[in-house]
């Protein structure tokens, strides 16, 4: 293909050329796939050497009907059962009709072609398998159908089975057979002028050192340096291979072993945690918060349920007994977590915010309003238990509040 459209190119210069039909008859699938890439292969070089290649028209979709060959040969990327039958029942007269059920059935070569077509691109391996297998029938002596006679002119009805040809006929790999016999000529003669070649050149040297002794000297002294240089190369190249060897497993054993401090060390922090969450000390602090948030409601509603003439000592009373919640709060946390200083003041802070909002709320309320009262009464509850469960959840989070704390600090004090 690549000749004939390199011909056809200098024949038709500034011409567009359609590629209509490009195919083989293979009933088995053993050639086709080697054919489609390599003669893709070939349209692709004629393409990059400069014809104006419009199109190609693979030869054909499924098996077809032949001028001159009929039914036999099978052409197609999808097989065609002409030997199966379906059977039609007539309604009204009950009779049976059979015909053809031409059933398709992709062959490889299909989904090969798919995938070129699709992608554009033939793949190093896909050429490879193509030719591998088919190479293997070749080897093992597999037959195919053919439906020419030997001669290859007259047409059979049935097709006869014959070896496959061991010839090398990728694109870039075939040589005819005159062509080999000149390129042999061609490859003999060469080297026959270069033993000559080689003698003259010997005879010229000899010449040379038998007029001046020194240019022996200076050819041994330049063959000498030569090959030194080519064995300090050799030696570098090694001891590069080894470096690079030695450089890429410490590398490995490095990532390695952070890979693996990093685990433990997250392993020991979530073992922290689960401890810190779940220990004795800690379910004993939420219970006794959650007893304290209980009490301070229960208070509140109390005070809260008094008459109007009692509303300063409602304020005064109630402000007092949030300073005490706050307070017990405060040493609750101190309790259950010494060590976690940032958690405590947090926790502390907290509780005074509450106490403050607590004292806002009792301020603001009117004697004459008791349920508004109780029900701003209940807000602040909520915020002691909230204070409460910032409490839990500061000291499930202590590590990373503390160093971003630290951090906010040293910042402050710059």
């Amino acid at each position: 293909m690549f000749l004939v459209l390199q011909a056809f190119h200098r024949r038709y210069p500034n011409t567009r050329f359609m590629i209509t039909e490009n195919g083989v008859a293979d009933e088995v699938d053993l050639i086709r796939p080697s054919y489609i890439v390599e003669h893709l292969l070939a349209l692709h070089a004629a393409i990059k050497s400069g014809v104006d290649v419009a199109g190609y028209v693979f030869w054909t979709i499924s098996d077809n009907w032949e001028w001159a060959d009929g039914y036999c040969p099978k052409f197609g990327l999808v097989g065609v059962d002409r030997e199966g039958t379906n059977t039609n029942i007539d309604i009204d007269s009950e009779e049976a009709t059979s015909f053809p059920s031409l059933e398709r059935s992709p062959r490889a070569s299909y989904h090969l072609f798919n995938s070129i077509a699709t992608s554009g691109t033939i793949t190093t391996g896909q050429r490879r398998k193509a030719w591998a297998s088919l190479q293997e029938h070749v080897h093992n002596g597999t037959t195919r159908p053919f439906c020419r006679e030997e001669n290859g002119v007259g047409a059979l009805d049935e097709a006869t089975q014959r070896p496959l040809s061991s010839r090398d006929w990728r694109f870039g790999h075939y040589v005819a057979p005159d062509a080999q016999a000149q390129k042999l000529a061609l490859q003999n003669e060469l080297n026959l002028l270069m033993n000559q070649a080689h003698v003259a050149a010997a005879a010229a040297f000899a010449d040379i050192e038998a007029s001046n002794p020194r240019v022996g000297e200076v050819v041994a002294a330049a063959t000498a340096a030569a090959e030194e240089a080519e064995q300090a190369a050799k030696r570098a190249r090694k001891a590069l291979a080894a470096h690079l060897a030695e450089a890429q497993d410490l590398a490995k054993k490095e990532s390695a072993a952070l890979k693996a401090s990093l685990a433990e060390k997250a392993a020991e922090a979530r073992e922290r945690a689960e401890k810190l969450l779940h220990s004795e000390a800690a379910e004993n602090v939420r219970g006794q918060m959650e007893k304290l948030s209980t009490d301070a409601r229960r208070a509140f509603e109390g005070l809260f349920s008094k008459q109007s003439k009692e509303g300063p000592s409602v304020v005064d009373t109630a402000t007092k007994a949030a300073e005490e919640a706050a307070d017990k709060v405060r040493k609750l946390l101190q309790n259950a977590s010494a060590h976690k200083q940032d958690v405590v003041d947090k926790a502390g802070r907290a509780a005074e915010d509450a106490a403050a909002r607590i004292r806002q709320l009792l301020q603001q309320a009117s004697t004459q309003k008791a349920r508004v009262a109780s029900r701003r009464a209940e807000e602040a509850a909520a915020l002691v238990r909230a204070v409460l469960s910032v409490g839990g959840e500061a000291e499930e989070h202590g590590n990373r509040q503390r160093e971003a704390e630290r951090e906010t600090a040293r910042r402050a004090e710059l």
